[in-house]
């Protein structure tokens, strides 16, 4: 899968929170186990990085509120005056501060007594909301492309997400759950224990599907006429096949 590369700023002016922010920001896209590359541009006070986003503009940016000078509202409406496709997310000590930071839109709000937890949730939020051409799956702290997906199998009340990368997520659930939420979204129900994605589908035979990584997968007796109909019409969507 193509790597997608975000830019992706942090302001404040205490050293020591501003490697803290970038450390744990790294480590939360590791978590997330996401095909993203970040660039992190790191700056002390807003008028540095105010003047490195004029010459190239930001895709993310952590905002501490509360410095010297040009304070985190402050950069946060000059940064939008100037590009205004750049998210902004603010952090801050004072959770009271979040009630103030609604009238600049912010997309999320990062309390430094909480900064793993909330930079996790953070950066799920802007790839679930900024990077919609990959479509995500998430599950708690879990979130994978959904191109990621190669099948998933249900084991009792145990559901097993396999990916692309050979990893195995694994939540508890029904499959019938998991097919609701994945409706429309390029999987099918092969089996009663199987949801394959379907773009990693290479040949249905009689009684088994073969996947594009040599994965064979027993179909249901009556799914073969159903999932032929609905392959031919994928492919023909993606494909320009009939």
């Amino acid at each position: 899968m193509a790597e997608n590369t975000i830019s992706v700023g942090i302001c404040d002016d205490d050293k020591y929170d501003l490697t803290r922010i970038e450390t744990t920001l790294r480590k939360g896209l590791q978590k997330l186990d996401i095909s993203v590359n970040a660039e992190f541009r790191s700056f002390l006070n807003g008028e540095d990085l105010y003047d490195s986003s004029l010459l190239k503009a930001f895709d993310l940016l952590f905002l501490d509120i509360e410095m010297p000078g040009t304070n985190g509202f402050q950069l946060a409406k000059r940064i939008h005056l100037a590009n205004p496709l750049t998210n902004i997310i603010f952090v801050s000590a004072h959770e009271s501060l979040v009630f103030d930071s609604q009238e600049y839109s912010p997309l999320w709000f990062v309390r430094k007594k909480a900064l793993e937890k909330d930079s996790l949730l953070a950066l799920q939020k802007y790839l679930e909301t900024k990077l919609p051409e990959q479509d995500f799956y998430t599950a708690g702290s879990f979130t994978c492309p959904l191109r990621d997906i190669l099948y998933i199998e249900s084991m009792g009340h145990l559901l097993s997400v396999r990916r692309t990368n050979g990893k195995i997520f694994e939540q508890y659930g029904s499959l019938k759950a998991m097919e609701a939420a994945l409706s429309g979204r390029g999987f099918l129900r092969t089996h009663k224990s199987y949801i394959v994605n379907q773009r990693y589908i290479e040949e249905i035979n009689r009684k088994d599907i073969r996947l594009t990584d040599g994965t064979i997968l027993e179909i249901g007796r009556d799914r073969r006429k159903f999932l032929l109909e609905a392959m031919r019409q994928y492919e023909g969507k993606h494909y320009g096949l009939r």
